[in-house]
C-alpha cells in the first residue's frame, strides 16, 4: 500500500496499513506500538491502550510501548493506572529523566501532591534541558501544601530562574509566594530586578506599588502608583489607547485614590481615638 500526499499525514490511513501488517506478523509488537500511536494521534484511547498492552506482553522490556500506555492512560483519566505503569518502568529504567516527569503527572493525576512535588524534583535533577513549566508546577505543588514548603518552593524557583536564565513566569510566582508569606520586601527587590530592563515599566510599577501598600510602606506607594500613571502618558498614542493600558490606568487611578483616601482619613481616626480615651 502506497501512501499519497495526502494519506502519508492521516492517522486512519497508517492504521489501515498496520493492521494488515500484522495479520501478517502478529508477532511484531513494534507494529502494535506504531498503530497504538495512531490511535493515540485520533484520540482513541481504548484501542491505543490495547494495543500497547500488546506489545508489552509481547515484550516486557519495550519501555517506549510501557511509557505510550501510562500516557494514555494519563490522557483518558486513569492517572492510578498510570502511576503503576510508570513504577514499573521505573524498576528497569530508574535514571530515564522523561519517566520520571510522566509518574510527576500521573502522581499529581491520583491525587499525591507530595509525591508528585518531590517526583518532579526527580525528574528536574536528571534532565538535560527541563523547561520552566516543570519549576512552576512543582513550586506549585510545593506552596500548596503549606508548613515549610512554601519556602521549599522559593528555593525550587531560585533554581530554575538561575538555570534557565529567568524566565519571567518563574519571577512572577516566586513574587506571589513571597506576597503570599508576607515576604514583601523581597518581592519588591525582585520588581526591581525587573524594572532595569523592561521596555513596559507600567505593569510592574503598578505591582509594585501594591506590594508597598500591602507593605504599610504607604507613602512609598502613592509615588509608586503615580510613577506608573506616568509612564502610561509617556506611552505613543496607539499605545495609550490600548484595551489593556486603559484597564490598567483605572485599576491604578482606583488604588492611588483608595490609597490618598485611607491616608487623609489617618489623622480624623486617631484624632477621635485619642479623644475618646482622655
Amino acid at each position: 500500500m502506497t501512501a499519497g500526499p495526502a494519506s502519508a499525514h492521516d492517522p486512519s490511513f497508517h492504521i489501515a496499513e498496520l493492521t494488515a501488517r500484522l495479520e501478517r506478523q502478529p508477532e511484531r509488537a513494534d507494529l502494535y506500538w506504531r498503530r497504538g500511536e495512531q490511535y493515540r494521534a485520533l484520540q482513541r484511547w481504548d484501542e491505543a491502550a490495547d494495543d500497547f498492552h500488546a506489545a508489552v506482553r509481547l515484550d516486557a522490556d519495550f519501555a517506549d510501548a510501557a511509557l505510550a500506555l501510562a500516557r494514555t492512560n494519563l490522557d483518558r483519566g486513569r492517572p492510578d493506572e498510570a502511576v503503576l505503569d510508570v513504577e514499573a518502568i521505573l524498576a528497569r529504567r530508574p535514571d530515564a529523566a522523561s519517566v520520571w516527569l510522566i509518574y510527576a503527572q500521573a502522581l499529581e493525576g491520583a491525587d499525591f501532591s507530595a509525591q508528585a512535588a518531590s517526583a518532579y524534583g526527580d525528574y528536574l535533577e536528571r534532565a538535560a534541558a527541563p523547561g520552566p513549566e516543570v519549576y512552576l508546577q512543582r513550586a506549585r505543588l510545593l506552596a500548596e501544601a503549606g508548613g515549610d514548603n512554601p519556602a521549599e518552593a522559593l528555593r525550587c524557583l531560585e533554581d530554575g530562574i538561575e538555570r534557565l536564565g529567568g524566565p519571567v513566569a518563574l519571577t512572577l510566582e516566586a513574587i506571589a509566594i513571597e506576597d503570599r508569606m508576607g515576604r514583601f520586601d523581597d518581592a519588591v527587590r525582585r520588581i526591581d530586578g525587573i524594572l532595569v530592563t523592561a521596555n513596559r515599566k507600567e505593569p510592574w510599577l503598578a505591582r509594585k506599588a501594591a506590594l508597598l501598600a500591602e507593605a504599610g510602606r504607604c507613602t512609598e506607594a502613592v509615588a509608586t502608583y503615580r510613577a506608573a500613571l506616568e509612564q502610561i502618558s509617556a506611552l505613543p498614542q496607539r499605545l495609550r489607547r490600548a484595551a489593556s493600558t486603559d484597564a490598567l490606568r483605572l485599576e491604578i487611578e482606583r488604588a492611588l485614590a483608595a490609597l490618598v483616601t485611607a491616608r487623609s482619613d489617618e489623622p480624623a481616626a486617631r484624632a477621635a481615638a485619642t479623644g475618646g480615651s482622655s
